[in-house]
Order: C-alpha cells, then structure tokens, then sequence
C-alpha cells in the first residue's frame, strides 16, 4: 500500500471513530449542549448544578439558581430542584465542607439542601437569647454572670423565674411571658418559638424555616425537626407572641 492509500485510510477510520463515539454521546447524553444556565448535562438529563442551601423547599411562582448566573424561570422544577431557591424568600448561605461535616455530625437529621447558614459563630448570645430578637446577652438556666462585661450571662431562674436555684419549666414560661410570648401553641405548625427538652430554642422565619443559634457555633436555618436528636433533645413547649 502506498502512503497516500494509508493516509486515507487512516483518516477514514479515525473518521468513523469519531462518529461513533459522538454518536454513543448523544445517546448517552440527550441533554447536550441543550441545558439552561445554572444546570449540567449528565447522562439523565439537565441537573442544577449549584447546591445551595434553599434548595429541597417548597415553593411556587418563578425560582432562581443560586451560585451562578440564571435568570428567574430558568429552573424548570422549582418545587424539586435542589439548587434552586424561591424568588423572594430569603435563605442564608451555603454551608462550606467544613461547616457541613461539623453540624451534620452534631445533628444527623439536617439534609443536605434542607438547610443554611444565617449568621456567624459568635460566643457573646445563645439559643435562648436569639429566639427573643437578642444578640447582646447569653442566657444561662440558673445564675447571672456580669464578671465579664463584654460577654454578660443572665440567669433565667435568677432573673425571671422565682429564683430558687432550680430551673424549672416554668422559669422558662416568665422567660418568654417577659419577652411577649406565652406557651398557647399546639406544635410546630403555629408555635413562632419551640423549646427543646436539651435547653435549645428555635425561632420561626417569615418563610416557614426555623432559625437556631447553635451555642458559639452559626446561626442556621433548619426544618423543624432536623436538629432532634441527642444534642438538643425534641421540642416539648410551642410558645406564640401575645
């Protein structure tokens, strides 16, 4: 065979090779090069791509791809995608590995997606102190502690309750009796505030979530019972606001 016959042949084979592999991609990978903003073809089809912690809510009306540049409308499943979050509904933002690993591992119950981080790490307020509206002051179950200005600790039974030296459940009841709530919720659908039996609170958002300060740790947004477990125990009080 001559050297222009090879080269032809050559070519032509690495032709056909070509068309075939393309040929096994377009049926293996429907979606590519046809998926919107925001999403990535895989051998499924389009998936969101960004993983933000917003995603996994239900939600209606336009939706937008957190993480990258998409326009609202472009998720075609709002209510599933994970990654998209609802337009108009505030959510903090994505947990890093880090902070992943750390609350996942302290409660089992949080779902990827499911929640997020609202505030940072900060050992001057608590729990307790937070689903109050307060970020200046910890709240302690038995005694104050003013030694130390900057970090103020106040004692709930000490303070509000009959200062006993016991804390009771209902030391905790003229805790938020003081604050302009009352315990008249049935559970976590109308309560605005849920109380742990670990000594933990949770405070409900403008968008259904709920909201805890996790001791020096984040603020973090959360489904109602993804923190239940050995850390925090399970709610047993729903307070309302008078």
């Amino acid at each position: 065979m001559d050297k222009k016959s090879y080269r032809v042949l050559t070519l032509t084979a690495a032709c056909m090779l070509f068309l075939s592999t393309s040929a096994q991609q377009a049926i293996a990978w429907p979606c590519l090069g046809g998926c919107p903003a925001c999403y990535t073809c895989t051998e499924t089809g389009c998936e969101c791509r960004a993983q933000c912690g917003c995603g996994g809510r239900t939600c209606s009306g336009c939706c937008v791809c957190s993480g990258c540049s998409c326009v609202p409308g472009s998720c075609p499943d709002c209510e599933s995608c994970v990654g998209c979050q609802c337009e108009g509904s505030p959510c903090g933002d994505e947990p890093t590995q880090e902070q992943r690993e750390r609350f996942e591992d302290a409660f089992p119950n949080l779902e990827w997606g499911q929640w997020s981080i609202t505030g940072d790490a900060d050992d001057v307020y608590n729990c307790i102190a937070w689903s109050a509206g307060e970020t200046d002051v910890w709240y302690n179950k038995i005694s104050n502690d003013n030694s130390d200005p900057d970090h103020p600790i106040t004692g709930i039974d000490e303070t509000f309750g009959d200062n006993d030296g016991v804390f009771e459940i209902s030391d905790m009841d003229a805790f938020y009796d003081a604050k302009g709530y009352e315990p008249t919720g049935t559970g976590p659908e109308d309560a605005d505030i849920m109380y742990y039996t670990g000594y933990h609170a949770a405070k409900k958002t403008d968008y259904g979530m709920y909201e805890s300060k996790c001791g020096t740790w984040e603020k973090i947004d959360h489904v109602w019972d993804q923190l239940n477990g050995d850390t925090y125990g399970t709610p047993t009080r729903y307070y309302k606001q008078k």
